[in-house]
Protein backbone atom coordinates (compact mmCIF):
# COMPACT_ATOMS: atom_id res chain seq x y z
CA UNK A 1 0.00 0.00 0.00
CA UNK A 2 3.42 2.51 0.88
CA UNK A 3 4.74 2.04 -2.53
CA UNK A 4 0.91 2.46 -4.36
CA UNK A 5 1.06 5.39 -2.14
CA UNK A 6 4.73 6.85 -3.25
CA UNK A 7 3.87 6.00 -7.05
CA UNK A 8 0.94 8.05 -7.01
CA UNK A 9 2.41 11.33 -5.79
CA UNK A 10 5.58 10.31 -7.92
CA UNK A 11 3.05 10.34 -10.52
CA UNK A 12 1.46 13.98 -9.32
CA UNK A 13 4.87 15.23 -8.82
CA UNK A 14 5.85 14.62 -13.07
CA UNK A 15 2.20 15.81 -14.01
CA UNK A 16 2.24 18.98 -11.93
CA UNK A 17 5.87 19.84 -13.00
CA UNK A 18 5.14 19.28 -16.44
CA UNK A 19 1.60 21.21 -16.45
CA UNK A 20 1.48 25.20 -16.94
CA UNK A 21 -0.87 27.36 -15.57
CA UNK A 22 -3.34 28.91 -17.81
CA UNK A 23 -3.38 32.96 -18.36
CA UNK A 24 -4.14 34.48 -15.17
CA UNK A 25 -4.57 30.79 -13.25
CA UNK A 26 -2.01 32.26 -10.57
CA UNK A 27 -3.98 35.51 -10.11
CA UNK A 28 -7.42 34.05 -9.64
CA UNK A 29 -5.76 31.18 -6.87
CA UNK A 30 -4.08 34.12 -4.89
CA UNK A 31 -7.10 36.18 -4.68
CA UNK A 32 -8.97 32.99 -3.56
CA UNK A 33 -6.35 32.87 -1.10
CA UNK A 34 -7.33 36.46 -0.10
CA UNK A 35 -10.75 35.52 1.23
CA UNK A 36 -9.60 32.60 3.19
CA UNK A 37 -9.24 34.38 6.49
CA UNK A 38 -12.59 36.14 5.94
CA UNK A 39 -14.32 32.62 5.51
CA UNK A 40 -12.70 31.06 7.73
CA UNK A 41 -13.88 34.00 10.28
CA UNK A 42 -17.18 33.75 9.52
CA UNK A 43 -17.28 30.04 9.96
CA UNK A 44 -16.39 30.09 13.51
CA UNK A 45 -18.03 33.31 14.31
CA UNK A 46 -21.65 32.32 12.41
CA UNK A 47 -23.71 33.84 15.65
CA UNK A 48 -21.87 37.17 15.68
CA UNK A 49 -23.01 40.45 13.92
CA UNK A 50 -20.95 41.12 11.24
CA UNK A 51 -20.58 43.99 8.77
CA UNK A 52 -19.05 44.71 5.31
CA UNK A 53 -16.37 47.46 6.98
CA UNK A 54 -15.34 43.93 9.14
CA UNK A 55 -15.24 41.58 6.63
CA UNK A 56 -13.10 44.05 4.54
CA UNK A 57 -10.63 45.42 7.46
CA UNK A 58 -10.22 41.59 7.77
CA UNK A 59 -9.61 41.29 3.91
CA UNK A 60 -7.17 44.32 4.47
CA UNK A 61 -9.17 46.02 1.76
CA UNK A 62 -11.39 48.95 1.59
CA UNK A 63 -15.38 48.44 2.11
CA UNK A 64 -16.04 49.27 -1.63
CA UNK A 65 -13.10 47.40 -3.11
CA UNK A 66 -13.98 44.41 -0.90
CA UNK A 67 -17.61 44.21 -2.14
CA UNK A 68 -16.35 44.33 -5.75
CA UNK A 69 -13.65 42.05 -4.95
CA UNK A 70 -16.19 39.45 -3.16
CA UNK A 71 -18.99 39.70 -5.65
CA UNK A 72 -16.83 39.09 -8.03
CA UNK A 73 -15.23 36.07 -6.83
CA UNK A 74 -18.33 34.32 -4.99
CA UNK A 75 -20.63 35.62 -7.45
CA UNK A 76 -23.10 37.03 -4.72
CA UNK A 77 -22.92 40.27 -2.39
CA UNK A 78 -20.84 39.73 1.33
CA UNK A 79 -24.22 39.87 3.28
CA UNK A 80 -25.87 37.65 1.18
CA UNK A 81 -23.73 34.92 1.90
CA UNK A 82 -23.37 35.61 5.27
CA UNK A 83 -26.95 35.08 5.14
CA UNK A 84 -26.54 31.79 2.66
CA UNK A 85 -23.98 30.09 4.90
CA UNK A 86 -26.55 31.06 8.16
CA UNK A 87 -29.10 29.30 6.37
CA UNK A 88 -27.10 26.55 5.24
CA UNK A 89 -26.27 25.94 9.27
CA UNK A 90 -29.58 26.46 10.70
CA UNK A 91 -30.96 23.43 8.11
CA UNK A 92 -27.91 21.27 9.23
CA UNK A 93 -29.35 21.86 12.86
CA UNK A 94 -32.60 21.15 12.17
CA UNK A 95 -31.81 18.21 9.94
CA UNK A 96 -30.07 16.95 13.19
CA UNK A 97 -31.31 17.68 16.65
CA UNK A 98 -34.67 18.55 18.04
CA UNK A 99 -32.96 22.66 18.86
CA UNK A 100 -36.00 24.66 19.15
CA UNK A 101 -36.24 27.22 16.78
CA UNK A 102 -34.89 29.97 19.57
CA UNK A 103 -31.85 28.21 20.24
CA UNK A 104 -30.96 27.67 16.29
CA UNK A 105 -31.91 31.26 15.45
CA UNK A 106 -29.08 32.31 18.34
CA UNK A 107 -26.45 29.88 17.31
CA UNK A 108 -26.63 30.77 13.45
CA UNK A 109 -26.88 34.94 14.21
CA UNK A 110 -30.58 35.66 13.35
CA UNK A 111 -31.95 38.38 15.14
CA UNK A 112 -34.92 36.45 16.11
CA UNK A 113 -36.80 33.45 15.30
CA UNK A 114 -39.46 35.15 13.48
CA UNK A 115 -36.50 36.13 11.08
CA UNK A 116 -35.07 32.44 10.50
CA UNK A 117 -38.02 30.92 9.88
CA UNK A 118 -39.07 34.22 7.52
CA UNK A 119 -35.57 33.84 5.34
CA UNK A 120 -35.76 30.16 5.89
CA UNK A 121 -39.15 29.35 4.47
CA UNK A 122 -37.35 31.70 1.46
CA UNK A 123 -34.68 29.80 0.45
CA UNK A 124 -35.79 26.67 1.21
CA UNK A 125 -39.37 26.93 0.36
CA UNK A 126 -40.40 25.04 3.76
CA UNK A 127 -40.69 26.29 7.13
CA UNK A 128 -38.09 24.64 10.34
CA UNK A 129 -41.16 22.49 11.38
CA UNK A 130 -41.63 21.19 7.73
CA UNK A 131 -37.98 20.92 6.91
CA UNK A 132 -37.23 19.43 10.29
CA UNK A 133 -40.00 16.67 9.98
CA UNK A 134 -38.57 15.54 6.16
CA UNK A 135 -34.91 15.99 7.31
CA UNK A 136 -34.38 14.14 10.58
CA UNK A 137 -33.95 10.71 11.69
CA UNK A 138 -37.55 9.89 13.10
CA UNK A 139 -35.84 8.24 16.79
CA UNK A 140 -35.12 12.50 17.14
CA UNK A 141 -38.55 13.56 16.54
CA UNK A 142 -40.18 15.06 19.97
CA UNK A 143 -43.51 16.13 20.24
CA UNK A 144 -42.59 18.64 23.05
CA UNK A 145 -39.69 19.96 21.26
CA UNK A 146 -40.30 20.79 17.74
CA UNK A 147 -41.96 24.47 18.87
CA UNK A 148 -41.37 27.40 16.23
Amino acid sequence: MAHRRELIWSVLRRVCALSKLKPGAADRLKAGRRLEPLLTYLKNHLARPITVRQMADLTHMSPSAFFAFFQGRMGCSPMEYVKRIRLNEAAAQFSSSDSLLKEVADQTGFANPFHLSREFKRRFGLSPRQYRSLHLPSNLLQGGSLST
